[in-house]
């Protein structure tokens, strides 16, 4: 059975928090491509339209990919302190063993 994280949205929800975001990206850069080249601009210059969600859509990735770097980092991290202790203890136990013990 595949792992579920039930703190990760299902993919149903996600499919609509895409679809309510790609409308709110473009429904923000018709209002702010008519407040800088005047009312009806966007409508006959779709192309910004396409060029605006294009890049919200890129920011979007680049903030989630640096979310996923972050948490690599705090993964290694803490992968470093758990084998540094592993070892630390892994040598206590070498040092303190005399010819005849057995360490589980």
């Amino acid at each position: 059975m595949p792992y579920e994280d039930e703190r990760l949205p299902s993919a149903e929800k996600l499919m609509d928090h895409a679809t309510e975001t790609a409308g709110t990206w473009m429904w923000r850069a018709i209002r702010e491509i008519n407040e800088k080249f005047g009312d009806g601009y966007a409508k006959s210059h779709p192309e910004l339209i396409v060029g605006f969600m294009q890049t919200a859509g890129i920011d979007e990735v680049a903030m989630h990919l640096r979310g996923i770097g972050k948490s690599c980092s705090a993964l290694k991290a803490r992968w470093t302190f758990l084998t540094n202790d592993f070892q630390k203890e892994s040598n206590n136990r070498g040092r303190a063993c005399t010819r005849d013990c057995v360490i589980d």
